[in-house]
């Protein structure tokens, strides 16, 4: 069962992707290279964003690069680019300024088989990339109770689609926090 779906400022911090085929990669990545594991390297024509992002419990945080705090994006009033997708498309974290995509289909995870006899309610946190055509374009676990319930979250998001968020009125790119429930 969905529990719930937030959007929240996000990005693709100090990760750039370079095309649709290294997205789901790169997204991987992100959370590691958000810890100061080091930046990656950027493509031709292309800088790294000037934030960092990172995953806490469903909670997209973001900081300005060479200061201290963080802060959740869905607090913040400006658009902030945090990585770029297909060569140069801004991908944007959830703020005020962007109008968040709307879900036109979603699919709740199945409880995995080899779990069942627990029974007991369980959380997966899951961010993903929404793309400016609104198609789910990465899927990256974020906190598991284990890898079958990984699993099963990613699979469930992966046929999702939206209404493509917008900002000033035209569509882009963005990242999105998701809590999945099992009952």
């Amino acid at each position: 069962m969905l529990l719930g779906l937030r959007y929240f400022a996000i990005g693709l911090a100090i990760v750039l992707l370079y095309g649709p085929a290294q997205l789901l990669s790169a997204a991987s990545q992100m959370q590691r290279a958000t810890e100061n594991t080091g930046p990656a390297v950027p493509g031709p024509q292309t800088s790294l964003p000037d934030f960092e992002v990172k995953f806490a419990q469903g909670e997209v945080l973001v900081r300005q690069k060479g200061t201290s705090e963080w802060k959740e994006s869905s607090k913040l009033k400006e658009p902030v680019a945090v990585g770029v997708i297909d060569g140069g498309h801004k991908i944007y974290a959830g703020t005020k300024a962007i109008k968040p995509p709307k879900a036109i289909h979603t699919e709740s995870p199945d409880y995995p088989p080899n779990e069942t006899s627990s029974g007991t309610k369980r959380w997966v946190y899951v961010h993903i990339v929404v793309d400016e055509h609104g198609a789910v374009r990465s899927a990256s676990v974020d906190a598991s109770p284990g890898p079958d319930f990984s699993q099963a979250a990613l699979e469930a998001v992966k046929q999702w689609s939206f209404e493509p968020a917008k900002l000033n009125n035209q569509p882009v790119a963005v990242l999105v926090s998701i809590t999945m429930s099992f009952q």
